[in-house]
């Protein structure tokens, strides 16, 4: 939490902002919001200010915020004005999502894996044991058409599972298509 007046000092912060910017109160203290978030305004202090308090108050902003030593980290912000006894004050709500972006690459770094890695050798799997089924490399006796009509299954099942791993991330990232059309229910 940090508190701002409404020229956009810095008033206040609690124990966690301290942790997470690596200052401590009498450094931020009176100094402008822009020392937390330098590379968002590229013009000033009203930049960001003006962002914060009109963007900000409305929805949760990604911003980039800097530590002490410089070290850049992305950040969720919201603001909410309140009152005080000197007047109209803003309170930011800072959440570090350093985490939640390290996890959103990995996961796409594993779907491109799956993607390029599995789908294709599995494609390959599953018609060569479409061929087998078909008696192209000779026949085959009943234990072995079984056998290979379990491998179909499960092939096809790991495709089918892979496939939807990958229209999952496309939904997440609005680029799966939907055709959507009325049906009745019975």
């Amino acid at each position: 939490l940090v508190i701002i007046n409404k020229e956009g000092a810095i008033e206040s912060i609690n124990p966690a902002t301290e942790r997470m910017f690596e200052y401590d109160i009498a450094a931020l203290s009176g100094q402008p919001v822009q020392k937390l978030f330098p590379k968002e305004g590229a013009t000033g202090v009203e930049d960001i200010l003006q962002v914060l308090l009109t963007k900000g108050r409305k929805h949760i902003l990604d911003l980039e915020a800097e530590k002490a030593d410089g070290q850049s980290f992305p950040v969720e912000v919201s603001v909410n004005e309140f009152e005080a006894f000197e007047g109209a004050r803003y309170m930011l709500v800072i959440l570090d999502i350093s985490e939640r972006r390290e996890v959103q690459r990995i996961k796409q770094e594993f779907v491109s894996m799956v993607s390029h890695e599995l789908r294709s050798p599995l494609t390959s799997v599953q018609g060569f044991l479409y061929m087998l089924a078909e008696d192209i490399y000779g026949n085959l006796n009943e234990q072995g058409k079984k056998n290979v009509s379990l491998a179909e299954r499960n092939v096809t099942r790991l495709i089918k599972l892979i496939n939807d791993l990958l229209d999952i991330d496309k939904l997440e990232a609005g680029r799966l298509r939907m055709n959507f059309k009325h049906t009745d229910l019975d």
